[in-house]
C-alpha cells in the first residue's frame, strides 16, 4: 500500500499544478498500512480489470495488477440519479473512510463503466481527478464536453458543477478531495 500511495504522490507531484502538489505532501505524510485481505468480487465491478489492462504501463499500473480487488470498492448506487446508479465504483485508499485514516484528505481510484452519464453535480471539497484509462469528455459549469486522455489532471474548484461521459470504453482514475471532506455538501443539478 506504501509503494501505492507513494507512486500517486509522485504522479501528482509531476502535474506541476499547485493543488497536486500540495496533494503529493499530504500524501507522502501518511502513515504505512495495508492492503486489506478480503477481495471484491470481479462480478460485481464489471470492466474494472479492462479499465486496468487499457492503462499504459507504468509503475502505478504494476502497482495495481494484482491488487486491485483487494481495495475496498464501492459500488455507487445509493442516493444517486437511477440512470447512473451501479454505473461507477469508487476505492477509497486514504481519507475518513480509507483503508489508511486521515481527516487530511480523502484520496482514491474511481471506475466508471462505459457509455455511461454522471450528471452534474458539486460539492464543498475541492477536487483531483488524474486519468489512467479511457477517453471521458468532462464538463465543467456550463462549458462543453471535452475529450480527455490518459495523464490529464482535471481540477474543480469548491461547489464547481462537473458532469462525466464515457463512450465505448470505462474509464479509471485517481481522485482526491481536500478541504472540506464531508459528503453532506455532494448534490446532483440534473438527472439528465
Amino acid at each position: 500500500m506504501r509503494d501505492l500511495i507513494a507512486e500517486a504522490a509522485s504522479i501528482f507531484a509531476a502535474t506541476g499544478n499547485e493543488l497536486a502538489i500540495r496533494v503529493a505532501g499530504l500524501l507522502r505524510s501518511l502513515p504505512a498500512a495495508q492492503l486489506p485481505s478480503t477481495r471484491t468480487e470481479a462480478r460485481q465491478i464489471p470492466g474494472l480489470d479492462s479499465a486496468l489492462t487499457a492503462m499504459s504501463p507504468s509503475a502505478l499500473g504494476h502497482l495495481l495488477d494484482g491488487n486491485l480487488a483487494h481495495l475496498p470498492w464501492t459500488i455507487i448506487d445509493d442516493q444517486v440519479p437511477k440512470s447512473f446508479a451501479g454505473r461507477s465504483a469508487s476505492a477509497e485508499i486514504a481519507g475518513p473512510d480509507g483503508v489508511v485514516q486521515t481527516d487530511a484528505l480523502r484520496f482514491g481510484l474511481f471506475w466508471q463503466s462505459a457509455e455511461t452519464f454522471y450528471p452534474s453535480h458539486s460539492h464543498a471539497a475541492e477536487e483531483l481527478y488524474f486519468l489512467l484509462s479511457g477517453n471521458p469528455r468532462w464538463q465543467k459549469d456550463d462549458a462543453s464536453f471535452v475529450t480527455l486522455t490518459p495523464g490529464s489532471l482535471v481540477h474543480h474548484a469548491t461547489y464547481q458543477r462537473h458532469a462525466m461521459k464515457s463512450d465505448r470504453e470505462g474509464f479509471l482514475a485517481m481522485w482526491t478531495w481536500t478541504g472540506d471532506l464531508s459528503f453532506s455538501s455532494y448534490q446532483f443539478h440534473e438527472t439528465e
